[in-house]
């Protein structure tokens, strides 16, 4: 599994301190939502280093074909985990870009090959817009994207309950970890209603936000609670409950901690939102 599958199955979760007879050891939490940069791959390289250690992931955007960042890119880059968005057509091209290191695809038109949607370790992302009709939900249920890139019809910070409702009746079509396309940061008490929809991440454009806003904002996410688990009772929309998966979307990615047997029973995939 790529760094951005694992990283979103962790989402709020606890990392279950280690055993022994050493001195107590405090379990980290993960955040409760990702960090996502888009940047040219053939832009300057300092602003992809001021975000290494505060970016969760790069997407490199603007890239023709063979489509692979030049090599200053990704030095900048360094361990960081990073993918591509556009159609990637050839076969020979997915398996250079897997070996180069790439961990994401997102894939933002329809016009691009079904061999693209190949099982090769590298997440796939499909790009959504507001007003997704439940047919064309149920087929992005059925295949094999790892998450989706939702960009509202309008943008106002705070959002306003009409914003909140034609969010969150989007995100109610589908189960899958959904990252919300930004032109700017949320302040923080949006960051919570967006957190408990649940989005699992935002995606911002590098070259429209100041390195030091974009630390204040991994501090403010960091800071997050996770979301609140759902109580026995609660409603959730027919199309969010998948065969096998609890009820309300995602599985429960504000508890502490790892439900073992649920896992031993249904995989870890089921778990992921």
């Amino acid at each position: 599994m790529g760094k951005l599958t694992d990283r979103l199955g962790a989402l709020g979760h606890s990392a279950k301190p280690a055993l022994g007879f050493g001195p107590a050891s405090i379990a980290e939490r993960s955040s409760a939502m990702l960090l996502v940069v888009e940047a040219p791959a053939t832009g300057p390289v300092d602003r992809l280093r001021s975000a290494t250690g505060v970016a969760d992931v790069f997407v490199l955007s603007g890239l023709a074909n063979p489509p692979m960042p030049p090599q200053p890119t990704l030095e900048a880059i360094g361990d960081g985990a990073w993918g591509i968005t556009g159609a990637v057509a050839a076969p020979d091209d997915l398996d250079a870009l897997k070996d180069a290191g790439c961990d994401l695809l997102l894939i933002s038109g329809d016009d691009g090959p079904g061999a693209v949607l190949r099982d090769d370790g590298m997440a796939r992302g499909y790009a959504i817009s507001p007003g997704l009709s439940e047919e064309r939900a149920r087929a992005i249920e059925d295949l094999p994207f790892d998450f989706l890139v939702l960009e509202p019809d309008e943008e106002s910070w705070p959002i306003t309950l009409a914003g909140v409702m034609q969010l969150q009746s989007t995100v109610s079509l589908v189960s899958k970890h959904i990252i919300l396309r930004v032109r700017q940061l949320p302040p923080e008490q949006d960051l919570a209603l967006l957190r408990d929809m649940p989005i699992s991440g935002l995606l911002v454009d590098l070259s429209a936000v100041a390195p030091e806003t974009l630390a204040e904002a991994r501090k403010t996410i960091d800071g997050l609670e996770p979301r609140k688990t759902k109580q026995a009772g609660e409603q959730t929309p027919a199309l969010a409950v998948q065969p096998g998966m609890p009820t309300g979307g995602r599985a429960d990615a504000g508890e502490e901690d790892w439900d073992d047997d649920y896992e031993d029973q249904h995989g870890r995939a089921a778990t992921r939102h």
